[in-house]
């Protein structure tokens, strides 16, 4: 098990004897009726925990009681599934229709505004999906979350304490784009407002629905496109080693993708 995972793992228990009240974990896999309580929480915090308890029953040979956890475990899946299908797979807009309006928008003369639009279109297709710190990537070394040789490089986001940090190599066609999104509009910044300010997360948050909802009339979030982006993944023939690079550049493990978008098997 990887210290990440082992981290993750302890971390999830401690937090399961603490809610349950529990001294130890064989009293928690014994009582069933704490369902109850799982049932009550955010649908993804009750998979988690429930995955924890498959796992410890795995671990430590608990048979029978392994079997009850991963029939609850498919039962919190096909929840979540209902999740994805209403708020993720509803969002109605695909790769293909933003690379068709980045193409569109190439062709027109694009103001400070409908230029950031332009170019978060670009970096959705170039770049594997992030979470708002893309609203401070800088264009100098700021040993935070910067661009230097063609690279992407974060160190300051949610998760950079468990993963360490991100690098993405930038290909040519973006970084052509870019380039020339500098020339036109010089800036320290990769994305800014009106103002040439950056964009705070919250205000990069409300920019990324705004470009939506004026580009394509649609209600889509940053972590709706992420989302989505992951569930379109072909998991059947998708290599290991390259899941575990997507996982990365998004700022997350492989455990959360196989967590949160499928079920793990091998529990």
């Amino acid at each position: 098990m990887s210290l990440i995972t082992q981290k993750n793992k302890i971390h999830n228990i401690k937090r399961i004897l603490k809610i349950t009240n529990s001294s130890n974990m064989v009293d928690v896999v014994n009582n069933r009726s704490i369902i109850n309580l799982f049932n009550q929480m955010n649908i993804f915090t009750a998979y988690t925990y429930i995955t924890c308890l498959c796992v410890y029953c795995r671990d430590n040979n608990l048979l029978d009681l392994h079997s009850f956890w991963l029939s609850e475990l498919i039962k919190q899946k096909q929840i979540i599934d209902t999740y994805y299908e209403n708020k993720v797979y509803n969002i109605n807009i695909t790769l293909n229709d933003i690379i068709n309006k980045f193409n569109e928008l190439s062709l027109i003369q694009r103001d400070i505004n409908l230029e950031m639009m332009y170019l978060l279109l670009a970096l959705l297709i170039h770049l594997k999906p992030k979470r708002c710190e893309l609203a401070e990537i800088c264009l100098i070394n700021n040993n935070k979350n910067y661009i230097e040789n063609n690279k992407l490089i974060m160190n300051n986001f949610k998760t950079s304490k468990f993963y360490g940090k991100i690098i993405e190599q930038l290909n040519d066609d973006i970084m052509l784009i870019i380039n020339k999104s500098l020339k036109d509009y010089p800036r320290d910044y990769l994305l800014i407002n009106s103002k040439g300010k950056p964009f705070t997360h919250n205000c990069y948050s409300r920019f990324f629905k705004t470009t939506f909802k004026k580009l394509f009339d649609r209600d889509v979030t940053v972590n709706n496109w992420r989302k989505y982006y992951t569930l379109s993944i072909d998991y059947n023939n998708i290599k290991y080693k390259d899941l575990k690079d997507v996982a990365k550049n998004m700022g997350h493990s492989i455990e959360t993708h196989m967590t949160y978008y499928k079920l793990p098997h091998h529990l």
